[in-house]
């Protein structure tokens, strides 16, 4: 990260390296990169793809995304995240039971007929509770993505020019945050 280990510990404090185990180090074969957010997962497109058409065919699973899903939602500037935020929404506040209805509230909305092809698209998803499921996951997915980013902004600019209090305050609670994400 560009920071000395001194350097690192002061700004994120007292670590509890003594009772978690230590992992191997990467061979110099692997890559210790992470996984995009937008990733494939078996020809399925992407996680907000897949989020999105879960949302169609099964409207109702919006009621389960709590509000700290929607506020994690928020920083994210995936393609059709904005589609996916609107989508989420508007069945949060008018919730709907059927794809169909749906559908009909975006008609004249300039993603429509993509929300329609994708609606029309056969799902692997067997049932309501799997979609809702998946649903979450895919969220919590792509927030991880924007998480990371920030920690690695904020660890930038630690390099670079040095954090004020509250940032340090943030990186410290981010770095928290991935090491035990919320279930």
């Amino acid at each position: 990260i560009g920071a000395s280990a001194e350097r690192f510990l002061a700004i994120i404090g007292p670590m509890e390296s003594a009772r978690t185990p230590q992992r191997e180090a990467p061979s110099a074969t692997q890559s210790p990169r992470r996984a995009p957010a937008t990733a494939n997962s078996a020809g399925r497109g992407g996680l907000v793809r897949q989020a999105v058409q879960n949302l169609l065919l099964f409207p109702s699973i919006a009621a389960r995304v709590t509000p700290r899903d929607v506020e994690a939602l928020a920083g994210l500037d995936e393609p059709g995240m904005d589609v996916l935020r609107e989508l989420l929404d508007s069945l949060q506040d008018e919730p709907a039971t059927r794809t169909a209805q749906v559908l009909e509230r975006w008609r004249e909305h300039p993603a429509g007929e993509r929300l329609a092809r994708l609606a029309a698209v056969k799902s692997i998803t067997p049932d309501e509770a799997a979609a809702g499921d998946e649903f979450i996951y895919a969220l919590r997915r792509l927030a991880q993505g924007t998480t990371a980013a920030e920690i690695d902004a904020l660890l930038a600019k630690e390099q670079a020019t040095g954090l004020d209090a509250a940032e340090r305050d943030r990186l410290r609670q981010l770095l928290s945050e991935s090491r035990h994400p919320a279930r």
